[in-house]
């Protein structure tokens, strides 16, 4: 199993859907089983969670930096 393209679809679910991503915030662990099922072992679901939460706050920031700067540019 590749945890890594595991974790760009995470990703890319809950940027696409906010209900999606509101469930995340509250209960991230089962949201990520509920949408990948139980193809991640349970010793690595913390560090699944960590890493999806860091690439969001990534993308938030670089989306919001091009909002900005755009602004500048044109």
């Amino acid at each position: 199993m590749d945890i890594k393209a595991e974790i760009e679809k995470i990703t890319a679910t809950l940027t696409k859907d906010p209900k999606t991503m509101e469930a995340f915030k509250k209960n991230p662990v089962e949201t990520i089983k509920s949408l990948v099922g139980n193809i991640i072992p349970e010793d690595q679901l913390d560090k699944v969670v960590d890493t999806v939460k860091a690439k969001i706050a990534t993308e938030n920031i670089a989306d919001k930096a091009k909002e900005f700067f755009g602004k500048f540019g044109k």
